[in-house]
C-alpha cells in the first residue's frame, strides 16, 4: 500500500487515500484496503446471485463487523471514487478485477508487487490441504513486448503492461469458472505458480531442473 501512495493519479485516487487516512488508527492502512477490496467484491458478486451467496456473507459480516456504521459510510464513498476513476480510465480496473475474483474464491494475503512504481505480480495465500501456502502471478510484460514485436504490432510497453495484466484477468477467471463447473480445487489449478520460502513459483524452480520427476512409461 505505500507503493502504492507514491504514484497517486487523479482525485479520485486521492480521495480513497484520504478516506483510508480517516479510517486508519485501529487497523493499518492495508488492512482497511484489504478489507474495502473484499467486501465490495462480495457485495457485487452477491447482487448477482450463484453459489456460494451464503459463504460470502459470513466473510463480509466477518470483516464489517469491525467498522462503526459511519467508518462504513467511508467504504460506499471510497467505492463510489472507485467507480469515478474507472469511467475515466477503464483500463486500468485489471488489477482490481483479479483481486476480486480471487477474494471470491478464498484467496487471503492479496498483494501486489511493485518495481519502480508500476505493477509486476500479484501474490496471494491460499489454505490448502497441507496448510496456507503462498502464491504468484507475474505479469509476462516482456514476454507480451516480444509477441508484439513478432507479429508486427506498433505498441510500447504501456500497452504491453495492459495487455499483460488483461490477460492474467481473463486467464484467472477462467480457472475459477473450472473450479466452479467442474468442483477443483483453487490450489489446484494455480499449482504452478505455488512458491517456496525464496519467493520462486513451482515453475521457475522446475524450470531450473531443480524439482525432478520421474519420467512416465506411457508412449507418446
Amino acid at each position: 500500500m505505500r507503493n502504492a501512495l507514491r504514484h497517486l493519479r487523479g482525485e479520485s485516487q486521492k480521495n480513497i487515500v484520504r478516506l483510508i487516512d480517516g479510517l486508519s488508527g485501529k487497523y493499518s492502512h492495508w488492512d482497511i484496503w484489504q478489507d474495502f477490496i473484499v467486501m465490495s467484491a462480495i457485495a457485487i458478486a452477491n447482487a448477482t446471485g450463484g453459489p456460494y451467496v451464503k459463504e460470502r456473507e459470513a466473510m463480509y459480516r466477518d470483516r464489517a463487523c469491525k467498522y462503526s456504521a459511519k467508518e462504513l459510510e467511508a467504504f460506499s464513498d471510497m467505492l463510489f471514487e472507485v467507480i469515478a476513476e474507472l469511467e475515466r480510465d477503464p483500463d486500468q480496473d485489471f488489477l482490481g478485477e483479479i483481486q476480486g475474483a480471487l477474494a471470491r474464491a478464498g484467496a487471503t494475503k492479496i498483494m501486489v508487487d511493485y518495481e519502480s512504481g508500476k505493477p509486476t505480480a500479484v501474490t496471494f495465500a491460499i489454505e490448502t490441504a497441507a496448510g496456507m501456502r503462498g502464491f504468484r502471478l507475474p505479469a509476462a510484460v516482456d514476454g507480451t513486448l516480444r509477441v508484439f514485436t513478432a507479429q508486427r504490432i506498433k505498441a510500447d510497453r504501456d500497452q504491453a503492461e495492459r495487455t499483460a495484466w488483461r490477460n492474467i484477468r481473463d486467464w484467472v477467471l477462467a480457472q475459477l469458472a473450472l473450479v466452479e463447473s467442474c468442483d477443483i480445487a483453487v490450489d489446484e489449478v494455480f499449482f504452478p505458480y505455488l512458491t517456496d520460502k525464496s519467493g520462486k513459483t513451482l515453475y521457475q524452480v522446475y524450470a531450473a531442473g531443480q524439482l525432478m520427476l520421474e519420467e512416465s512409461n506411457e508412449a507418446y
